[in-house]
């Protein structure tokens, strides 16, 4: 990806921040649900963040920073690209993109046009 703006690694930043929090939450809820009995889980609670691509393909922008934050939270890449974006790559592109690469159909519409 093209270098990032100061701006776009200040986003990146503040969301892994946020990130970091909102897992931090969780956490304390989880203890304290465990400690009258509830349910809790092993593996720490799962935070679920949605961004466009740019913040997060081949693991730079907020993944980079959440490593920067806190070491132990892991943490799954999904990029979405388009078939006709695909189909310009060759496979050490596709797969350093993320975890995993969800292609979507050359027809489909895109929702920023």
């Amino acid at each position: 990806p093209p270098r990032p703006t100061q701006s776009q690694v200040l986003w990146d930043a503040t969301m892994a921040h946020r990130i970091v929090q909102a897992r931090s939450g969780q956490a304390e809820a989880g203890a304290a649900r465990k400690a009258t009995g509830g349910r809790g889980t092993s593996q720490g609670p799962l935070v679920v963040h949605v961004c466009g691509k740019f913040h997060c393909e081949q693991r730079l922008g907020i993944p980079e920073h959440l490593a920067a934050y806190d070491d132990s939270v892991r943490s799954l890449v999904v990029v979405c690209v388009g078939w006709d974006e695909l189909s310009s790559m060759d496979e050490r592109q596709v797969a350093g993109l993320g975890d995993y690469v969800v292609v979507s159909p050359q027809d489909q519409a895109k929702s920023y046009q």
